[in-house]
């Protein structure tokens, strides 16, 4: 019984990807103002939220005690 090698599979060269490197600071940054403007969005959802609640429930109200 003889052994054979199996056969080789042709080696492909992906481009090498940037590294970028940032401080310790940089990424402090990063990250406190991505959750400040995560938290203003959520802010600004609620009350835009509120708006619609209201406008509705006044409507539905106006048309509950018109009759």
């Amino acid at each position: 019984m003889s052994y054979q090698n199996p056969p080789t599979q042709q080696s492909v060269t992906y481009p090498q990807r940037p590294t970028v490197s940032i401080s310790a600071g940089t990424a402090m940054k990063i990250g406190f103002f991505g959750a400040f403007g995560a938290f203003l969005f959520s802010i600004v959802v609620s009350i835009i939220g509120l708006v619609i609640v209201l406008v509705l429930g006044l409507s539905v109200g106006g048309l509950w005690h018109s009759s």
